[in-house]
């Protein structure tokens, strides 16, 4: 089954725009769990409800769905910018 609004999933990611990444955990580091709907990333979110379990995707997703003009200061993430994410459900 696909994911629904607000269910917790668990996940490895790498989040990158352009060449820089901004948010990653890997294997070695276990999953990352993540509640969608839970407003990290609306697009990721959108995109990750597509998705089966063991699916691997790579999810472009456009500013205004990503972090809009604010960005996110925290992760260097500059306003305006798409981003990319590549998934494992």
């Amino acid at each position: 089954d696909r994911p629904k609004h607000h269910a917790e999933v668990f996940i490895n990611l790498t989040g990158k725009h352009g060449d820089t990444i901004f948010d990653t955990n890997s294997e070695e580091s276990g999953t990352r769990a993540l509640v969608l709907g839970s407003g990290y990333c609306r697009g990721l979110e959108e995109g990750i409800k597509t998705m089966l379990k063991g699916e691997k995707a790579l999810i472009d997703v456009a500013a205004r769905d990503a972090f809009g003009e604010n960005g996110w200061d925290a992760k260097g993430v500059p306003g305006g910018v798409d981003v990319q994410f590549e998934v494992e459900l």
